[in-house]
């Protein structure tokens, strides 16, 4: 009787273990593979976008002086000479005359590579690290990065009075 419930036991667990080979070799359906799918690359582009709302949200606290710094110096003008500043949350447009001079921080570029510089980013092998951090200043077309906040004042300072004065100004600075 024990050999009989010992053979009975082996024999249940051999088709246990049988059944679960089979129920996990058996091709998937198509729509099973399909949702699958869907699903993980909705998770990578739930993450991506994640990151992204990240570091435009840094984009806008390393702005945020510098918005600081230009309402200062639009104050310091005479009425009939202050430029206007739109503030776009991760990147500052100053109208100054007939310039446009738009400010911005490099977090989504460093990592990401988006925007228009992209390759730029990754010229050299790869991307720069975010403890890297710059301002970028796009005047007429150029791209100037400062890799300091009293630098990027001090250069936007010299594009608005360039402005203000009826002159025009050098892209490099």
């Amino acid at each position: 009787m024990i050999r009989g419930l010992i053979l009975g036991g082996l024999f249940v667990l051999l088709l246990y273990l049988l059944l679960r080979y089979v129920w996990r070799t058996r091709p998937e359906s198509p729509r099973e593979v399909l949702r699958e799918e869907l699903s993980r690359r909705r998770a990578v582009g739930e993450s991506a976008t994640g990151m992204a709302e990240r570091l435009r949200d840094v984009a806008r606290e390393r702005l945020r002086p510098v918005a600081a710094a230009l309402a200062d110096m639009r104050e310091e003008l005479p009425e009939d000479q202050r430029f206007t500043v739109r503030d776009d949350g991760d990147t500052l447009t100053v109208q100054a005359g007939e310039r446009t001079i738009v400010v911005t921080h490099n977090a989504l570029t460093v990592l990401l590579g988006e925007g228009p510089d992209a390759d730029h980013a990754g010229r050299e092998g790869g991307r720069r690290p975010l403890r890297d951090e710059r301002y970028g200043i796009r005047v007429d077309g150029a791209l100037e990065e400062h890799a300091d906040l009293a630098g990027t004042v001090r250069r936007l300072a010299s594009l608005i009075a360039d402005a203000v004065a009826g002159r025009p100004g050098t892209a490099a600075g």
